[in-house]
C-alpha cells in the first residue's frame, strides 16, 4: 500500500482510500511508545523529501545513529 491507499475495518465498517490511510496512520501514531516519538515520526515523514535525512535518529545515542546510517546506506 502507498500514501493515500489504505484499507481498514473498524467495528464492521470498512474505510478505503485516503480515509483508511489516515486512520491507519492515526492508529500507528497513537500506539507509539511516547508522544515525543510520534512527533518525531510525523516530522520525519513530512521533512524527508526536503532534508533526505532520517530525523528520528536526532537525539539518539551515537551508536544508534551510526547503526541507522549504516542501514540507510
Amino acid at each position: 500500500m502507498g500514501v493515500g491507499k489504505g484499507i481498514i475495518e473498524l467495528k464492521g465498517l470498512q474505510f478505503t482510500g485516503w480515509i483508511g490511510w489516515l486512520m491507519r496512520v492515526g492508529f500507528f501514531l497513537y500506539f507509539m511508545p511516547s508522544r515525543l516519538r510520534a512527533l518525531r515520526v510525523i516530522a520525519d515523514f513530512l521533512l524527508l523529501p526536503i532534508t533526505g535525512r532520517d530525523l528520528t535518529t536526532i537525539g539518539a545515542p551515537r551508536e544508534a545513529r551510526r547503526v541507522a546510517d549504516d542501514q540507510s546506506a
